[in-house]
């Protein structure tokens, strides 16, 4: 009997985490990634806990809910005549809460969940680094002595759809998000395909 009730609970909800990573442009400029396609090196790494469980006993329909966070870091390198190399490194460390519907489809141990929702964001931290010859100059995107009334938004939103297949609990999937609000004046944080690998039981 314990291991009926164990085997009703695990159909009826789950929990789980993935780990992503995406190649694509993270910031956007109306739309286009001309902002991030001069950058030579950048990072965008995430992780996000979640917890499904399920809306109808009839059908295998989940609501999610998540807490993630994001680490974005651009790189740039140039040389400026007469000046000398110069070093640009912006980073970029928020928060989220995706809020999901998932169908998960089970064929014995292999798993099939596609998803798709829209979630909220909390940007904790941007800033900006500035590196000629040995002086260095630190620019915090969120603070008014710095940049004045273009201060970013520290508050975003998004949308966010994409699928997993998972074996024995182990999960491989992609992740769409774009984002539905600027992070400053026609620039947006995210708009990109992120690779995962996760767990979920």
């Amino acid at each position: 009997m314990a291991l009926a009730m164990t085997a009703t609970m695990s159909a009826q909800s789950y929990v789980g985490m993935d780990l992503g990573y995406s190649w694509a442009p993270s910031m956007i400029w109306d739309g286009d990634d001309e902002l991030t396609e001069d950058y030579d090196n950048k990072l965008d790494i995430s992780a996000t806990f979640f917890t499904g469980k399920q809306l109808f006993s009839a059908a295998s329909l989940y609501g999610e809910i998540g807490f993630g966070f994001d680490y974005k870091q651009f790189t740039e390198n140039t040389d400026i005549p007469l000046v000398g190399d110069c070093k640009n490194v912006g980073s970029i460390m928020s928060l989220d809460v995706p809020v999901r519907l998932a169908y998960l489809i089970t064929v014995n141990q292999l798993t099939v969940k596609p998803f798709a929702g829209i979630g909220a964001r909390f940007n904790v931290s941007a800033k900006n680094k500035t590196t000629i010859g040995d002086d260095t100059e630190t620019i915090n995107c969120f603070d008014e002595d710095d940049l004045g009334d273009d201060t970013w938004k520290r508050f975003g939103a998004f949308y966010t759809f994409g699928a997993t297949v998972g074996y024995r609990g182990y999960t491989v999937g992609l992740n769409y998000i774009k984002d539905f609000t600027e992070i400053y004046d026609d620039v947006k944080l995210n708009n990109g395909l992120a690779v995962t690998l996760g767990i979920q039981f």
